[in-house]
């Protein structure tokens, strides 16, 4: 049988998304149904207990995870006192690296089960005006919000999950058309304010930011996703086709 990219499936039963969801957590609307059917179908419970198993070797594995800060001023300043000509842009490594840590432990223990499949491919930070690595000399520019790595992975099913763990006190997610077939994801404004860690998990994207976050992000999506859900601090903000904006907020 050929996998169908439309967000209805004619299988009977629920997507792996739709499993996901419930392994969060959720009801409400066509959830409880399908908490129904999967209660009283074995091939749906042991998809389900597969998805438990993966998520949980993932969140054992995050308190390893170490994430150096980043001290945006201090590496201006330190790139200040360097010649142009022989500046070279160290912070961005540590950003790679910190990213990619994350991307490899997820996979590693999420290939376990039916979602291997998923492959996060590249973290990269996208090339930036010239600007941003030269030091400021007015309070305005000193002030400018950088923006973050640029993490690739492919995508696993047509509905796309984007998890926040607290409700920031500003920021909001930009969706764009992908110009490839794999998911994009980076903070785009805002680096540094306590939203920076994500976590790629198949078929969603955990932004671990804290309540003093005001990072925005920008999400390029396939045309092969055609439903986002975006939950922050376990609230459903967003449900629905991929739009433009989502505000993180929830206002």
């Amino acid at each position: 049988m050929t996998a169908s990219k439309a967000s209805h499936s004619p299988d009977p039963h629920p997507s792996d998304g739709v499993l996901l969801a419930l392994h969060n957590g959720e009801s409400g609307g066509t959830l409880d149904a399908e908490r129904a059917h999967v209660d009283h179908c074995a091939d749906c419970q042991t998809r389900l207990a597969a998805i438990q198993n993966d998520s949980a070797s993932v969140r054992r594995a995050q308190p390893a995870i170490v994430v150096p800060p980043l001290d945006a001023d201090a590496v201006r300043r330190q790139l200040g006192a360097t010649p142009a000509a022989r500046v070279v842009p160290l912070w961005r490594r540590r950003a790679i690296m910190a990213a990619s840590v994350l991307i490899v432990a997820s996979a590693m223990t999420a290939a376990a089960g039916p979602l291997r499949h998923w492959i996060v491919q590249r973290a990269s930070r996208p090339n930036g005006p010239a600007a941003d690595a030269r030091p400021s000399n007015t309070s305005v520019e000193s002030k400018r919000p950088v923006s973050g790595p640029t993490l690739s992975f492919a995508v696993v099913r047509p509905e796309f999950v984007v998890r926040l763990d607290s409700m920031p006190a500003a920021g909001e997610l930009i969706i764009q058309p992908a110009t490839t077939d794999k998911i994009t994801a980076r903070v785009s404004d805002g680096f540094g304010t306590g939203g920076d860690t994500m976590v790629v998990l198949p078929g969603e994207l955990v932004l671990r930011n804290t309540a003093s976050s005001r990072a925005s992000y920008t999400l390029a999506l396939p045309t092969d996703v055609v439903r986002l859900r975006v939950i922050v601090a376990g609230r459903v903000v967003f449900n629905g086709s991929p739009p433009n904006k989502v505000k993180l907020t929830g206002n």
